[in-house]
């Protein structure tokens, strides 16, 4: 009798494990792709704000606006590679790496920001 016990919560706990294996598996396979960064260009003209943190602190930030309104919040820079206060309030051509998603753009990296000749403003 205690054979028949020990094997039916044997091949009890064998069916179990299985059972959950293949959920976890099916969980896995539910998670969407996370997005890769790629190169994004946009268009604009960068402006800059500085508000008091919660602590008191001032924090600035970027924010590239197009032709079209549209706001795009640009990541801090590194201040010995990029100083974007040269480029506040000019139309510039910002590079970075970003990602794209239902038609609205996040970059995460700023890589590069040109200044938009009068002849390519123009072309746009």
């Amino acid at each position: 009798m205690k054979r028949l016990v020990a094997c039916s919560l044997a091949v009890l706990f064998v069916a179990t494990s299985m059972v959950m294996a293949e959920g976890a598996a099916a969980v896995a396979a539910e998670k969407p792709a996370k997005l890769e960064l790629k190169e994004i260009t946009l268009t604009g003209t960068i402006a800059k704000e500085t508000k008091a943190n919660k602590k008191g602190e001032d924090v600035t930030t970027y924010t590239l606006t197009d032709a079209k309104g549209a706001a795009v919040k640009l990541p801090a820079p590194k201040a010995d590679v990029l100083n974007l206060d040269d480029f506040i309030g000019v139309q510039v051509n910002v590079i970075g790496m970003g990602i794209e998603k239902d038609g609205k753009v996040a970059l995460k990296k700023v890589t590069e920001v040109n200044k938009v000749q009068e002849g390519d403003a123009a072309a746009e």
